[in-house]
């Protein structure tokens, strides 16, 4: 594969900072870069995960990092969502970055900013706060603020685990799955999303004809009952692929009915969600869910 080596100007347009910050990044040892024949900086995208990744380090010697922690803790997801109630997306984009770039993970951001940003719009326009317009717009533009995020994190490596991520029939909000997806990504799985409305016959399609090592269903708002849905996956693909499904739709009456089958289990959060991928990643046994 092709080592990607960005120059000052392309990292600071990733991470939403001037480019002189990005060169005293580099001039005082905080980002691995290299020297052009030309004299040029250049750093391997590797090297910009790394540095996101350690810093606890690197804020004891930017003040800038230290801004942007600061400033993520005290303003929160709220400024978050005012920026793109406000029109102002690339506002907010750069302070959602920033707040990645100070905490150095995908998984604080999203728990900390996107998703309670999520649940303000849902809220908001449930009580008439803001209009369907708002709500797809705002609902919009964080997608594209995710998948902006998505490029500052690893490349799955070959032998990582992969996670199916598919919302069940009827379930249109896919934004569920990017950011379950980016989270997937961040503790070494590889996501393959297939998106809204996934009949149950499409993902047994693809769970037998590529390696599959776990499979993830959202319904985030409740509809008809999905226990025969989840029961006709498992019964085509055994009990070698574990099941979860998540998401605030699923009913209690299906939720303890579909925690009955084998290696099936409700992740009723995002941490939650994690905790059982990691669980997963260290064991690789069908199991490992429950």
């Amino acid at each position: 594969m092709q080592t990607v080596h960005l120059s000052p100007r392309d990292i600071a347009r990733m991470l939403s900072v001037n480019e002189s910050t990005v060169k005293r990044w580099i001039d005082r040892g905080l980002l691995n870069a290299v020297r052009t024949p030309g004299g040029h900086r250049r750093v391997r995208k590797e090297d910009v995960q790394a540095f996101l990744r350690n810093q606890d380090t690197a804020r004891e010697h930017s003040y800038i990092l230290s801004r942007l922690m600061h400033d993520s803790m005290a303003e929160g997801w709220r400024k978050y969502f005012d920026l793109h109630r406000a029109f102002k997306h690339l506002e907010a984009r750069t302070y959602v970055t920033g707040a990645m770039l100070a905490c150095g993970s995908a998984r604080c951001t999203l728990e900390d900013t996107v998703i309670p940003t999520l649940v303000k719009i849902g809220d908001a326009w449930q009580h008439g706060e803001l209009d369907i317009a708002d709500e797809h717009r705002m609902t919009f533009m964080i997608r594209n603020d995710l998948l902006s995020l998505d490029q500052l994190l690893p490349e799955p490596s070959p032998g990582a685990p992969r996670v199916l991520l598919a919302c069940v029939p009827e379930e249109n909000h896919e934004i569920v799955l990017q950011v379950l997806a980016l989270a997937a990504r961040e503790v070494g799985w590889h996501p393959i999303v297939l998106g809204i409305n996934v009949p149950a016959r499409e993902i047994i399609r693809v769970a037998e004809h590529e390696p599959i090592d776990m499979i993830a269903l959202s319904k985030t708002y409740p509809q008809r009952d999905y226990t025969g849905y989840v029961r006709e996956i498992r019964t085509a693909l055994g009990v070698e692929t574990p099941i979860i499904v998540g998401g605030a739709g699923w009913s209690k009456k299906e939720r303890t009915s579909l925690t009955r089958l084998p290696a099936t289990a409700y992740a009723p959060t995002l941490r939650d969600m994690l905790q059982r991928l990691q669980r997963c990643t260290a064991e690789r046994s069908p199991t490992c869910i429950t």
